[in-house]
C-alpha cells in the first residue's frame, strides 16, 4: 500500500466523480498526500503513470526503437519475416503519392459516370506484389490466422485494383484531374486563365482544359461564404490517357514556375534600383 499512496488523491477524486462510496481510510491517505504535496515533500503524480511507462518499455511503442528493429532485420536479410502490418507511415505515404502527379490526383471516369482511382499505366498496373516464403518462422495459430487474413485482404485489393486498370473490356472513358489556381498570386492566377495559353497547352498535350469554380479570397472568408455547391477556382484537366493528363499538369507547373520567377526577377530589379 505504501508504494501506491501517491495514487490516493486521484483515486479518491475519481470515486467521488463516479458517485461511488469512498472508504474513510482512503480519505485519510489522500489528505496526508495533499499536505505532503503542498509542502513540496512529494511531487504531483509521482507514480500515476508507473504502470504505463513499464508497459512502454516492454513493447516497441517508441518509434525510434521500432525503426531500429526493422533496420536490423533488413540488414540481417530477415525482411520477409516482418509482418504485413508493420509497414511504416512513410511507406504508406510513398504508396499514396504513386497515384498523384505533383500532388494532383488523377481520377478515372467511366462511361456510366462512376469515378475510380485508375491513374496508373499498364506497366505499373500491379497494385501489390506479395511474396510468401516457405521457410517462414513458426507462428502461433492466432498469428497465422491474422497473417492469412491480411494476405487475403491485400490480394483482394490488388486483384480489384489491377482488374480495373488493365481490363481491356473496361468502360473507362477518360481521366480527369483538378489543378487548383484559386490561392495563387493575382498575376499568376490571371496568367493561368489566359485563353491563348490554355489553348496551346491543350494542343500540345491532347487534353481539354476547363476553368471551373469561382475566385474566393480567403482573406475575407469571414465576411462572405461560397454558395453551396460552388468551389474555389480550379482548372479541370480531361484526357483520354493518364500520360496526357500528367503532361498537362507538368506543363502547367512549368508555366506557373516561369511566371513566379519572372515576378521575382522584377521585384529583385526594383529593389536594386531603390
Amino acid at each position: 500500500r505504501g508504494k501506491d499512496d501517491d495514487l490516493s488523491v486521484e483515486l479518491c477524486e475519481g470515486l467521488e466523480r463516479s458517485q461511488q462510496q469512498v472508504p474513510e481510510e482512503l480519505y485519510e491517505r489522500a489528505a496526508k498526500l495533499r499536505e505532503k504535496r503542498k509542502e513540496g515533500i512529494v511531487r504531483h503524480n509521482t507514480g500515476f503513470y508507473r504502470g504505463y511507462m513499464k508497459a512502454k518499455k516492454l513493447r516497441f511503442t517508441d518509434r525510434g526503437q521500432e525503426e531500429q528493429f526493422k533496420a536490423a532485420a533488413r540488414a540481417a536479410g530477415l525482411e520477409e519475416y516482418l509482418s504485413a502490418s508493420s509497414c511504416t507511415d512513410s511507406d504508406l505515404s510513398e504508396g499514396d503519392e504513386d497515384g498523384k502527379e505533383d500532388g494532383i490526383e488523377i481520377v478515372a471516369v467511366h462511361e456510366d459516370g462512376t469515378r475510380g482511382g485508375g491513374s496508373r499505366n499498364e506497366e505499373d498496373s500491379t497494385a501489390l506484389m506479395l511474396y510468401r516464403d516457405t521457410s517462414a518462422l513458426t507462428l502461433s495459430s492466432q498469428q497465422q490466422q491474422e497473417q492469412q487474413e491480411r494476405l487475403a485482404s491485400a490480394l483482394a485489393y490488388a486483384r480489384k485494383t489491377t482488374d480495373s486498370i488493365v481490363d481491356p473490356s473496361g468502360t473507362c472513358a477518360r481521366f480527369e484531374a483538378e489543378y487548383p489556381i484559386n490561392d495563387l498570386p493575382e498575376r499568376i492566377r490571371l496568367r493561368m486563365q489566359s485563353a491563348n495559353l490554355l489553348r496551346s497547352v491543350q494542343e500540345e498535350t491532347g487534353t481539354t482544359i476547363i476553368r471551373k469554380g469561382v475566385f474566393f479570397d480567403r482573406k475575407y472568408k469571414h465576411s462572405h461564404r461560397l454558395r453551396e455547391g460552388v468551389r474555389p477556382l480550379y482548372l479541370l484537366l480531361i484526357g483520354k490517357t493518364v500520360e496526357a493528363v500528367r503532361a498537362a499538369v507538368k506543363k502547367l507547373n512549368e508555366i506557373k514556375e516561369e511566371a513566379q520567377s519572372r515576378i521575382q526577377n522584377k521585384v529583385s530589379a526594383l529593389g536594386a534600383e531603390l
